[in-house]
């Protein structure tokens, strides 16, 4: 008999307690953590694993050797060892470049090391150092790739114009 029993609109789902933007609500902020965890899990574990580039963008010697550096001389020598050994010879002359710089600065007083080869022309009065920056702004610009001979070329002249040097004259300024 009760099995004929029927109600009169018939069945119907279970009633929600809570709305639906609500239910929504809180699967993002149960999710949500749960998805930052495992992104971070991937960036630590998976790509930590990845080999990284060479490429070097601050053209600096590498901080992995343990070559003593005390003096210009010296990192003129590091630069050279690293650079012939990998044979990267326009990012040594972007190092010594820079380094060069450096040195200038060093005994200038001036801020060469933000100056163009242009605006150190105006400053400079030496002529050789000058043709010598030249020649390093040309070898790293050029398109072909410098060669051994060029770089060694560049690491004897910059030992010869500025690591021996005590001082550098500057031209007088007319007002």
């Amino acid at each position: 008999m009760n099995e004929n029993l029927q109600l009169p609109n018939g069945l119907i789902g279970p009633l929600q307690i809570l709305p639906c933007w609500f239910q929504n609500v809180i699967y993002f902020i149960v999710f949500l953590p749960l998805l930052i965890a495992l992104l971070y899990y991937i960036q630590k574990r998976v790509l930590k694993k990845l080999p990284q580039s060479k490429i070097d963008t601050t053209h600096s010697i590498p901080k992995k050797q343990t070559i003593k550096r005390d003096g210009i001389k010296n990192e003129i020598l590091v630069i050279k060892k690293i650079y012939s050994e990998t044979k990267e010879y326009r990012e040594g002359l972007y190092a010594l470049f820079a380094l060069v710089k450096t040195r200038l600065e060093k005994l200038t007083g001036k801020e060469i090391e933000e100056m163009t080869l242009t605006e150190i022309e105006h400053i400079l009065s030496e002529k050789h150092i000058l043709q010598f920056l030249k020649k390093i702004t040309s070898l790293q610009y050029q398109k072909n790739e410098p060669d051994e001979n060029d770089f060694n070329d560049a690491i004897s002249e910059s030992l010869k114009y500025v690591a021996y040097r005590k001082e550098i004259k500057l031209k007088k300024i007319q007002r």
